[in-house]
């Protein structure tokens, strides 16, 4: 590993982060990070969009109904989405541009795995197609909001 690591915690983790995004971070994305750093090539948008591609096959694994294996690909998903914010910072290399491109991939993320989550429900028929279509549309919604609450807040 890279002698360049900060020894402080404050590469890992932003102040907005919350409990369960921190313990993510803290604990499995910056396992990979400090890895990372040392490939000379590589660019936190690189990551991001990686991040995005797993989440969006998360997405299409859900809809074609493997649910185990769409859960452990979108875990997957965020922890590499952790990885990419913390490898801006200990390269030097955030910017405004950077963290707008993650806000924006992880909201097409997020629309992928609730449609595919959408998708994986009406297979199974554990609820009525309609009731699934409201609930999915409201989670879609709010997914959306995310950028947009945490922007006001």
């Amino acid at each position: 590993m890279s002698d360049n690591i900060p020894h402080t915690d404050s590469w890992k983790t932003k102040p907005t982060d919350r409990f369960i995004l921190k313990w993510v971070k803290c604990n499995l994305s910056a396992r990979i990070t400090p890895r990372l750093v040392e490939i000379t090539w590589l660019r936190p948008w690189i990551i991001t969009v990686c991040s995005m591609v797993l989440g969006v096959t998360s997405g299409a694994i859900f809809a074609a109904g493997w649910g185990f294996l769409a859960g452990l690909v979108a875990a997957a998903s965020q922890v590499l989405d952790g990885v990419d914010g913390q490898f801006a910072r200990l390269t030097g290399t955030q910017t405004q541009g950077g963290a707008f491109l993650d806000s924006v991939l992880d909201r097409y993320t997020d629309g992928a795995l609730v449609i595919g989550l959408i998708l994986y429900n009406v297979g199974t028929g554990a609820l009525h197609p309609i009731t699934t279509g409201v609930l999915g549309a409201a989670a879609l919604m709010g997914s959306g909001l995310i950028s947009y609450t945490s922007a006001r807040a």
